[in-house]
């Protein structure tokens, strides 16, 4: 599997070990959907209402998977893409944050 897109209300993308695991909370109960190793992915993409763990987020990061965000009208409002290697990236990270958070962009 190369691209997993997680559409829906109530979906949440965690990790287990070096899993991806899709989940779905309806009437109280939790269905797993997908279990896919990190590994086999290349992006991720959520729309819809739900959540990601920084576990998942860190997992997929080291395995250099995109996961990006899109919101009901189809407009991408996150990115997150590889692994931060050095200071040098981190700080542009950073940067790019308080950029975003002085925009008045939530």
């Amino acid at each position: 599997m190369e691209r997993l897109v997680v559409d829906g209300f109530g979906k949440s993308v965690s990790a287990e070990g070096t899993n991806v695991v899709v989940r779905e909370y309806s009437g109280g109960e939790r269905k797993t959907l997908y279990y896919v190793p990190a590994e086999s992915l290349r992006q991720v993409i959520i729309t819809g209402k739900g959540s990601i763990t920084v576990d998942a987020i860190n997992l997929l990061a080291k395995n250099q998977v995109d996961v990006v965000v899109i919101d009901y009208k189809g407009e991408v409002t996150a990115k997150v893409s590889g692994e931060v290697q050095d200071g040098e990236d981190e700080a542009r990270a950073w940067k790019g944050i308080w950029l975003l958070a002085d925009s008045g962009r939530r």
